[in-house]
């Protein structure tokens, strides 16, 4: 798009180094997204395993 333009090297050099920033900067907020959702599917498993291992020992009179 900015070729067909006929802009100057700089123009185009400046549109260049700000798509990547942009680029770098969504990638980052996914891969923060990514960790938040891996952390909270984490919590819920560790209180699912609690709430078993709860369960267990109180079927079992375990202390």
């Amino acid at each position: 798009m900015v070729h067909a333009a006929g802009s100057s090297l700089s123009w185009q050099l400046l549109v260049g180094d700000t798509m990547v920033s942009l680029t770098l900067l969504l990638l980052a907020l996914l891969k923060n997204a990514e960790r938040r959702a891996d952390r909270a599917v984490q919590r819920k498993l560790d209180a699912i395993a609690l709430a078993l291992l709860e369960e267990h020992r109180r079927t079992t009179g375990e202390v």
